[in-house]
């Protein structure tokens, strides 16, 4: 083949010869570039490969050898002449790709290596410090391993069990000590008995014991002298000074200074002035042992509480207990009680404001807006209600007042049916649809508020503003009994606006009146006197004498007894004479006591009445002084003995309250003045008594009894 022409179509492959030459152009890109080399066919393998540009050139520790007859290339490392990269990985990851691999041993493991040129390695041995089986040691008796078992794990390692710790009575405790770090087993003294203890053989000496089972032997074990048949030591000779308090002694020669060197006490003693002593006994011997005995500290009643306060008792009073508690009468010294509830119960201590009212026969209720001038359509509901609710749903008006917030107090005072009548608030005010209501206010609506007496002010209103109306009705029953309700005082009558010519014209020292019938004429004393004998409830008949009798210097108090028997004639008699006597001897003129054929009227003579009435205890012994004034009241609680402090001259109206019908004691020696004779009273439930004392003699009259 031409060697300048170039194949482009190869259309049949046949086998060459051994002289056939193939042409290789390099450069299919670039024709012009290409390099022609002649393949034979028979050197074809040889021809190709020194068309490659292959150059392999040797390292450190690294040998290339080319082999043309065999046709081979062959790389390989010279044996220890250089140190190969190797990876190391952990479960599949990769822990790195340096030259040395350093093994660190862990805890509980050792390594050892050594160099085997034999072999060509190194030998690396793995060994283990760590525990990896338990066993009990041999002891002797009956030991109780703490170690449980040995216990093989999954992964061939090996499990300690160990035996936990703990007391098996009360006599031990086991307990985890120094932060956890240990176990502290100790002897619980409390839990163990004396009896619990083996006492077949005794207690060596060396072993703290006596080693005997007598008292000889155990002082002859011990070395012990005896002196005396019931003590082994008496006395120490030859001692030069004192034993120390350090040695078991008292550091000195006397007992004094013992005491002094050991801190003790001699004895107890008080040194307050005044009061009671807490020291009981300064010294005290009990149980071989001296103590000084100190009182404790109680409360004696409910008056005072006794408690601790850190190192301090603390006495404190309880105000509430201190005068409920009171079994005797107490004394303010001369101050007075302030800042009192009205009195609600019959024991209960009244203001000067409440007494004032009692006394005018009055019970002041709060003032209220209006009070009504005629009746109101209603209906009415008693108790527990107590409500009056107004037909239709008009604003209420009375008086001219409209009456709109409810809480709003006034006087109905004019229904047609009585019992509605009262003092009543505003509870529910007219609207749409809605009737207004009054309900009774909270001070009026019991039967104890509603008494004759009780009166109420009246504010504004056309008619009766500035009035006082006054509940009129005795002891009325509510729900039941009409309320009435009239003028007490009307303040807008001016002064003169009354007039009356017959009593204008009346003389000083006058009483108008008809003596039978007709125009009002002027008494005389003796017709005055006559109207007040024909009282017969109070006075009697005929006990108070005429004008004309002669009666100076002594207010007389009729009581109206009637008589005094025949037979305690010689009594009364006597009783005058001796008080005439007296009053005589005083310089007072006096009016013999009335007494006409054996019957005393009655004619009392009280003097000293105080205007103060003092309440005297409830039972007991309960003296009658004069001192504490001439009006004295007491609600007994058991049967009372009344004794008498009386003096000549002296009286005393003693007014009693027996609801439980006590057996009283009068005073001894009593000469009562009863149409009955000598004859101490019957009680009911409230009664009032008289006595009065002439030269030494008491004497005593019922009066009767009061509401």
């Amino acid at each position: 083949m031409a060697q300048t022409r170039l194949i482009t179509d190869l259309v049949e492959l046949v086998t060459p010869n051994n002289d056939d030459v193939l042409v290789i152009v390099d450069n299919t890109t670039n024709p012009s570039l290409s390099v022609t080399k002649k393949i034979k066919y028979s050197s074809l393998k040889e021809d190709l490969q020194d068309m490659i540009d292959l150059f392999v050139q040797e390292g450190t520790g690294i040998s290339a050898v080319y082999s043309d007859a065999g046709n081979t290339l062959t790389v390989s490392v010279v044996a220890d002449t250089t140190v190969q990269k190797t990876i190391i990985s952990t479960g599949g990851t990769d822990i790195g790709t340096r030259q040395e691999l350093n093994v660190i041993p862990g805890a509980g493991i050792t390594l050892s290596g050594a160099d085997n040129p034999s072999d060509n390695r190194v030998d690396i041995t793995v060994n283990t410090i760590a525990v990896v089986s338990g066993a009990t040691l041999a002891g002797t008796g009956s030991p109780i391993s703490p170690l449980g078992s040995v216990t093989t794990l999954g992964d061939g390692t090996k499990r300690l069990d160990f035996r936990g710790i703990k007391a098996g009575s009360s006599k031990i405790s086991v307990a985890s000590g120094d932060a956890g770090n240990t176990i502290s087993i100790d002897v619980v003294p409390s839990g163990i008995s004396i009896n619990d203890l083996d006492t077949s053989a005794p207690l060596a000496v060396a072993l703290g014991g006596t080693n005997a089972t007598t008292a000889s032997g155990a002082r002859a074990n011990l070395g012990a002298a005896k002196a005396g048949a019931n003590s082994d030591i008496t006395e120490l000779t030859g001692l030069t000074s004192p034993l120390s308090v350090a040695q078991g002694g008292i550091g000195a020669d006397t007992a004094l200074q013992g005491l002094k060197n050991l801190e003790g006490l001699k004895y107890v003693t008080s040194v307050a002035v005044a009061g009671q002593s807490l020291v009981v006994n300064d010294t005290t011997l009990v149980s071989n042992e001296y103590r000084g005995e100190l009182r404790g500290v109680k409360a004696a009643s409910s008056k005072i509480s006794v408690t601790t306060d850190g190192n301090d008792v603390a006495i404190e009073a309880n105000p509430d207990d201190i005068l409920s508690a009171a079994t005797q009468n107490v004394s303010l010294n001369n101050h007075r009680i302030t800042n009192l509830a009205t009195p609600v119960g019959s024991t209960d201590a009244a203001t000067r404001a409440y007494v004032d009212q009692v006394s005018a026969g009055l019970i002041v209720k709060a003032a209220v807006v209006a009070a009504t001038t005629s009746g109101f359509t209603a209906t009415y509901l008693g108790s527990p209600n107590f409500t009056l609710t107004i037909s239709g749903t008009d604003t209420p008006i009375i008086d001219d007042i409209s009456i709109t917030a409810t809480g709003t107090s006034v006087l109905i005072k004019d229904q047609a049916s009585g019992l509605q009548n009262g003092i009543y608030t505003l509870t529910t005010a007219a609207a749409s649809g809605i009737s207004p209501v009054f309900t009774r206010r909270v001070d009026s609506n019991s039967d104890s508020e509603i008494i004759a007496g009780t009166f109420t002010f009246i504010t504004s209103g056309t008619t009766n503003a500035s009035k006082q109306f006054v509940q009129t009705a005795l002891a009325p029953t509510l729900d039941t009994d009409a309320l009435v309700y009239s003028v007490l005082n009307d303040a807008t009558l001016a002064d003169g606006s009354v007039e009356n010519i017959k009593m204008a014209d009346m003389p000083a020292l006058t009483v108008k009146g008809a003596v039978a019938s007709g125009a009002p004429q002027d008494l005389t004393p003796n017709q005055t006197i006559g109207i007040l004998n024909s009282g017969t409830t109070k006075f009697g008949a005929s006990v108070l004498p005429s004008a004309t009798t002669a009666a100076s210097g002594i207010v007389q108090l009729y009581d109206g007894i009637d008589s005094v028997s025949a037979s305690t004639a010689a009594t009364a008699n006597a009783t005058k004479i001796a008080y005439d006597a007296a009053i005589a001897a005083s310089g007072v003129a006096a009016t013999a006591l009335p007494v006409s054929g054996g019957t005393m009227t009655g004619q009392l003579v009280l003097d000293e009445i105080k205007e103060s009435v003092y309440t005297l205890a409830a039972s007991g012994t309960i003296a009658l002084d004069p001192a504490n004034g001439s009006i004295q009241t007491s609600v007994l609680s058991g049967a009372p003995t009344f004794t008498d402090s009386l003096e000549t001259g002296q009286t005393i109206v003693l007014m009693l309250e027996n609801g439980s019908s006590y057996t009283v004691t009068w005073p001894s020696g009593t000469t009562w003045a009863s149409s009955a004779g000598n004859v101490a009273p019957t009680l009911t439930a409230k009664d009032t008594v008289v006595f009065w004392k002439v030269s030494t003699s008491l004497y005593g009259a019922y009066v009767g009894s009061y509401v």
